[in-house]
């Protein structure tokens, strides 16, 4: 627990980074899906798997929108099984 809270000042900030990031846009990088999105979607996981990150996630609107659609690619969710 101690490790958790001990990461979460250094995530806000990138969370918060993204979230600006991708305003209204449906990729990170170009107007199709690119290396950079399916890195993003990886790395998004980890703080998703805790209760603390996910609620972060949750409250930057547009990083929530950005992961909704790309997670349910079949490609991406049959890495997830």
């Amino acid at each position: 627990m101690a490790a958790i809270e001990a990461a979460l000042p250094k995530i806000v900030p990138l969370i918060a980074m993204l979230d600006d990031r991708l305003g209204g846009r449906e990729y990170l990088a170009g107007d199709e899906l690119t290396f950079a999105d399916i890195l993003l979607m990886v790395t998004v996981r980890v703080p998703q798997a805790f209760p603390e990150g996910a609620r972060m996630i949750v409250e930057a609107p547009c990083l929530k929108r950005y992961i909704e659609p790309h997670s349910s690619r079949p490609s991406f969710v049959s890495t997830q099984a």
